[in-house]
């Protein structure tokens, strides 16, 4: 469960990013910032504690 968060976190940092590009959105770039590393951190926590 923990890696399908991820995934979904991470593609939608992406998709924030992407839509940051196309209208210089800063605050799109801060969220997607912040999905990426939300989903770095679950896929550490479940490598680390599985």
């Amino acid at each position: 469960m923990d890696l399908l968060t991820a995934f979904t976190l991470a593609s939608s940092g992406l998709c924030f990013f992407g839509i940051a590009k196309d209208k210089n959105n800063k605050k799109y770039q801060i969220a997607g910032m912040v999905m990426l590393l939300a989903s770095f951190i679950s896929v550490l926590t479940y490598f680390f504690y599985e």
